[in-house]
């Protein structure tokens, strides 16, 4: 959306300009190519090393350089972990059949029917399903913030041999599947790791005081 609405606020067209600019811009901070059903359209876009407030889009030798609003940069995405779905679990809500929730303090396993939660060995026993499945949904949901290492190597320097804080889950088919592992915290992050992408990250840090300390009794 942000390349289809793209508007330029100049244009340097005159060949001598053009090429003067060219000249003191540095390497494009980022290149795309948009494929259509006829033809590639290919754009590169820079930053001003003079000016951050001027940024620049060139598309072809032929073509103007488009002067446009330097914050269209900070809109763009430069990785493909920009565009992934980073969340950590790597399962849908609905896909859980078992979770299982290991601390440094306790350890519980609830499983999921018709959209209910019950503890496993006492199905009987009260449970409030609107914290069960608030915490659910934060667990499914957590995201990845920072990329720290794309393969799980040195994992104790992260707290994440073994991890302080482990979450597994089984599908309804009794696969395992979701897995969240939660190691170090501080200043608002902790180390994670998960199913849903390979490789070290840091995920926001709430995440390890909303694992419930006691026994969820319906009032």
């Amino acid at each position: 959306m942000t390349l289809e609405d793209l508007l330029a606020l100049d244009f340097i067209d005159e060949p001598s300009e053009k090429e003067a600019l060219l000249k003191r811009l540095p390497d494009p901070v980022l290149t795309a190519t948009v494929h259509t059903a006829n033809k590639g359209h290919f754009v590169s876009f820079f930053q001003s090393p003079s000016n951050p407030q001027e940024a620049y889009a060139v598309t072809s030798a032929n073509d103007p350089i488009y002067k446009i609003h330097s914050s269209i940069l900070q809109k763009l995405p430069r990785r493909a972990f920009d565009l992934q779905d980073k969340r950590l679990f790597g399962m849908e809500t609905a896909e859980i059949g078992l979770l299982s929730v290991k601390t440094p303090t306790k350890s519980f396993t609830v499983v999921q029917q018709h959209g209910d939660w019950y503890w496993e060995d006492a199905p009987e026993k009260p449970m409030n399903q609107e914290e069960m499945k608030l915490f659910v949904s934060r667990v499914v949901d957590l995201p990845a913030e920072i990329s720290i290492s794309f393969t799980p190597d040195n994992l104790e320097e992260y707290g994440l041999a073994p991890p302080a804080i482990s979450i597994k889950a089984l599908d309804t088919k009794g696969r395992p599947r979701g897995h969240l592992a939660l190691g170090y915290s501080g200043k608002g992050l902790v180390y994670a790791m998960g199913h849903g992408l390979p490789g070290v990250y840091q995920a926001r840090s709430v995440i390890v005081s909303q694992i419930p300390t006691g026994d969820w009794i319906s009032e």
